[in-house]
């Protein structure tokens, strides 16, 4: 039957149609052909369409075209001549029929591999890749390498600063080059020291999250988040010393037994508002009073007020739940009252997770009283919506993205810094903002060290 319909598209062709039909139309109308026939079971033909052959102008529509001209007819066919003249064209579609599933997707394949189709493209509908580079992976500067780097902050639209969280705690002045063409480059990297000695301990330091002051001092100075104490310190980026104490950090922050945090799980991420009045700092892993909900992580975002340069102190905590199995290892503002957070998680023969949501803040109840997050309704956690899972950019053709590790996408890997750009005023992305993105390599080799730039859409 799928055989009859196919032979009466292409003899009868198309009604209204295109004067050339591509594979896709001639399969449309043979679809719709069998759909009219009258069958105890209904038969449904299937598509497959590689590489876009279906888009590739297949056989003229004789509904549409042009009468023929005229030719001396033929004789008159007797029965075994018009036999062997149905075999033979049946033999000849088949035929046309391989040829196309064989040598078509071959050409594809050839052309593909002489023109490699490049990482970027659509994520989700309100983000999309524009370039990666794995140009810092394995490099060194004076010496020193280029690892570790597990934070970045913006200076300006294409500058920032990169932040190890090995000992001795480094800062690594990066220039990004262009978001549509990422030309990372850093340089010699500023060693973060103890207010009086001067040195950098090995026990001291853990950094995960930096926020640049903009406090008009010609000082610039920056605040850093490690893990290890959990501390929040400032520093001076002309001496590189501690300026001044550390801020202060809820009791429970802290790992057991002075706290209720897991150890190697506490303070992940710091972000700051546009002005400086408000400091976020979120916990990667939940306090063992709060727990999980089905695998969900049940952490604590703790806000912080103050000026920059000048004293914070602690204002409110809201609860945030994470995806199943996830950790929230950086937060971005996105203006007031509202939050980038991104969600990570690595298992072993599988890889990384990355994926960031978009959290406002507007309206949310705050946690400080509550002792544990458990048990508390839904309305309590805040709200989050997906922006982008980083598995989900095209990847471009196979081999084009480096990968040293088992990954559902080769683009994936540790991802542990972010930073949200503002609105560009002209160009094809007009009024979305440019996302930077550094992953962290551990210093391992089968880690990369990876920068990424999307453009994202932030709807209200």
């Amino acid at each position: 039957m799928f055989t009859e319909e196919l032979v009466g598209v292409l003899r009868e062709g198309v009604p209204d149609g295109p004067e050339m039909l591509a594979l896709h139309g001639v399969f449309e109308a043979v679809h719709e052909r069998m759909a009219r026939r009258k069958l105890a079971q209904q038969q449904e033909p299937q598509v497959r369409d590689d590489g876009g052959v279906g888009t590739l102008s297949f056989v003229r529509n004789v509904a549409v075209a042009p009468p023929p001209q005229a030719q001396e007819p033929a004789p008159p066919h007797s029965p075994s001549s018009r036999r062997r003249l149905w075999w033979f064209t049946a033999g000849a579609l088949a035929l046309g029929m391989i040829a196309g599933f064989t040598v078509v997707p071959r050409a594809v394949d050839w052309w593909h591999e002489r023109n490699p189709q490049p990482a970027g493209g659509v994520c989700s509908d309100r983000a999309k890749l524009l370039s990666y580079s794995d140009a810092l992976d394995k490099q060194q500067v004076l010496g020193e390498k280029v690892e570790g780097l597990s934070a970045l902050a913006l200076t300006r639209p294409t500058e920032g600063w990169a932040l190890t969280d090995n000992a001795p705690g480094r800062i690594f002045p990066l220039r990004l080059g262009g978001a549509t063409k990422l030309e990372p480059r850093v340089q010699r990297a500023k060693t973060l020291r103890t207010p009086s000695s001067g040195t950098a301990p090995s026990q001291w330091f853990d950094g995960e999250g930096l926020v640049v002051e903009r406090s008009g001092k010609r000082d610039k100075t920056v605040l850093v988040a490690s893990e290890t104490g959990p501390a929040i310190r400032r520093f001076s980026m002309t001496t590189g010393k501690q300026v001044g104490k550390a801020l202060p950090i809820p009791p429970q922050f802290r790992a057991r037994p002075k706290g209720d945090a897991q150890a190697g799980r506490t303070l992940e991420s710091l972000a700051a508002s546009a002005d400086g009045r408000y400091l976020y700092a979120a916990m990667e892993g939940p306090l063992a009073t709060d727990g999980d909900a089905r695998g969900r992580n049940l952490l604590r975002i703790q806000r912080y007020r103050g000026t920059p340069g000048g004293a914070y102190k602690l204002d409110r905590q809201y609860a945030y739940k994470t995806g199943e199995g996830m950790y929230v290892a950086e937060l971005a503002t996105a203006g007031d009252d509202r939050l980038l957070a991104l969600e990570r998680q690595y298992v072993a023969g599988i890889g990384n997770t990355i994926r960031i949501y978009d959290v406002p803040l507007q309206g949310a109840a705050s946690v400080d009283e509550h002792t544990a997050l458990y048990d508390q309704p839904s309305d309590v956690f805040l709200h989050s919506r997906l922006l982008v899972d980083l598995a989900d950019c095209p990847a471009g053709d196979a081999g084009v993205v480096p990968t040293t590790s088992k990954q559902l996408n080769p683009l994936l890997q540790n991802v542990e810094g972010m930073a949200l750009g503002e609105p560009w005023t002209k160009g094809p992305d007009k009024g979305h903002r440019p996302l930077y993105l550094i992953s962290d390599d551990n210093g391992s080799s089968e880690q990369i060290t990876r920068v990424y730039a999307l453009s994202v859409r932030l709807d209200r």
